[in-house]
């Protein structure tokens, strides 16, 4: 019979309990994921890349120089496409595809769009207010590649992540298949980009070009898919040791002098570049930023890393602006101003992107 007790000195009632069963100790929890600094500094190469290429693309002086810059593009082809299959970059899951279709309709078209309305206000203010070239050409081709010149690869990375999403529940069934995908799909790479970009006369000029840029890059996109295929199966010794950074580091060299001989001056359309080093040289950055460096001296690129969609959004904001007032001023166009426009370019792009982002109303254009 349970029995009460009163205990008068506290002035409480205790009521003996049955005792129970300990409990049995929970599981650890699995440490969290460590971010990959050297992906982020990689990325902040990759974009640098891109805003020295579109600074120096038609200088008199430097346009040759921007042959050393072309991995920009592949290299954030290649990123998306292997973390879209291999996983690891994100914790939250993709769903299924209209799922995974809608977040990045949201993440990449939208912003897109609102871009292109943004480039279209600014550059007819442009051709307004300093410029006799007249208002800018409009019609449905632009939904593609856009108002500027750099705003077509986010419907292009769309459309290949969408593509390429399947593979994603697919490649962990093939067991050693996976060999076979890898080497298809790096074979079929290998074959797109020695075969020139066929003309197709009867497309839409910015049609045209979206075609054009899209063959450039869809060695990319089989890349991506291929080392996503076998980067699993490849020993522990290669992946998790600075090896694959140092191989990276050679194919990046020799594709880069590949791309600086290979180039046709001046760049008349994507076809003036070499489509084989080229996107060698965006697989050999990537394959730097595989292995995880663990040193502070990448902390600074890492930063700017981490703001690169950003940047790459703006960046053009600042690029035409800065050549056209050197311009204006008399100054001419010479190698020290593409220089100074270089560089002023990537601090004005980084802070354009932390005063976005640090304010509610502006926010939602740097997703």
């Amino acid at each position: 019979m349970t029995a009460h007790v009163l205990d008068r000195e506290a002035g409480l009632v205790s009521k003996s309990v049955v005792p129970r069963k300990p409990l049995e100790p929970l599981p650890p929890l699995e440490p969290p994921k460590q971010r990959n600094h050297t992906l982020d500094a990689a990325r902040g190469i990759a974009a640098l890349g891109v805003i020295w290429v579109h600074v120096v693309v038609d200088s008199p002086d430097l346009a040759r120089a921007a042959s050393l810059a072309r991995f920009g593009t592949p290299f954030f082809t290649i990123a998306a496409i292997f973390y879209l299959i291999a996983g690891g970059l994100s914790s939250k899951p993709l769903g299924d595809f209209r799922s995974y279709a809608k977040q990045r309709f949201l993440r990449l078209y939208v912003p897109f769009l609102i871009w292109c309305v943004i480039c279209l206000v600014l550059r007819n203010g442009k051709r307004l207010l300093m410029t006799d070239d007249g208002w800018v050409n409009l019609g449905p081709s632009r939904l593609f590649m856009g108002t500027a010149r750099h705003l077509w690869f986010l419907p292009f990375i769309l459309l290949a992540g969408m593509a390429c999403f399947h593979l994603r529940a697919i490649m962990p069934k093939l067991g050693r298949g996976r060999i076979i995908v890898g080497a298809v799909a790096a074979a079929l790479g290998v074959m797109i980009a020695l075969i020139r970009c066929p003309d197709i006369p009867q497309l839409e000029f910015w049609i045209g070009r979206f075609y054009m840029n899209s063959w450039m890059f869809l060695p990319g996109v089989l890349w991506g898919v291929a080392l996503a295929a076998v980067f699993p199966l490849l020993p522990k010794n290669l992946t998790s040791s600075p090896a694959i950074s140092i191989v990276g580091v050679l194919i990046l060299i020799c594709a880069t002098i590949g791309v600086w001989f290979g180039s046709t001056i001046p760049f008349v359309d994507t076809r003036s570049i070499p489509s084989l080093p080229r996107n060698l040289a965006g697989l050999g950055l990537f394959m730097v930023a595989l292995y995880p460096l663990k040193t502070t001296l990448i902390a600074p690129l890492a930063a700017f890393g981490r703001t690169t969609y950003g940047v790459y959004l703006v960046h053009l904001l600042f690029v035409d602006p800065v050549e056209l007032f050197f311009r204006r001023f008399g100054l001419g166009r010479h190698w020290y101003f593409d220089v100074v426009n270089f560089l002023l370019t990537i601090v004005l792009s980084f802070m354009a992107v932390k005063l976005l982002r640090s304010w509610k109303r502006t926010a939602w254009l740097i997703p």
